[in-house]
């Protein structure tokens, strides 16, 4: 049988916590770095459609500790055996802000495979627009 995959990123911003956790509160702005398109209601209980990496996904939002975290399960249109839980978090250290993100799969597989390269596009595009919102 196979064990739960999870995978895990940690990303430093340029931007403060108040700022990080905004972002993530509000489904709209997702596009801004999380997804391709979508604009999800991050309120528990909620279920929502965006578009990742193309392809087309269900979010269903688990919880929301505000300032905190965010957790959500999503699967694409295709397979919903590759539902997968994922959790947001923003994270204070002195100075230092940082999103954590881990996405956690019951098994190993394709989708799993390609989460962690998607991960890695995602918070890169997530640093960038962060930069630029340091500017302003």
């Amino acid at each position: 049988m196979d064990e739960p995959v999870r995978i895990t990123r940690e990303l430093d911003l340029d931007i403060s916590p108040d700022e990080l956790w905004s972002l993530l509160a509000d489904g709209q702005r997702w596009s801004e770095g999380l997804i391709d398109e979508g604009a999800p209601t991050v309120r528990p209980g909620s279920i929502g459609r965006v578009v990742d990496a193309g392809d087309h996904r269900h979010v269903h939002v688990r919880s929301v500790e505000p300032g905190e975290r965010v957790t959500f399960e999503w699967w694409t249109d295709d397979d919903a055996t590759d539902r997968s839980h994922v959790e947001l978090e923003v994270v204070r250290d002195g100075s230092r802000t940082a999103l954590r993100v881990t996405e956690t799969f019951a098994r190993t597989g394709a989708a799993s495979a390609h989460a962690e390269v998607a991960w890695d596009v995602r918070l890169l595009v997530l640093h960038l627009a962060s930069c630029a919102l340091a500017r302003t």
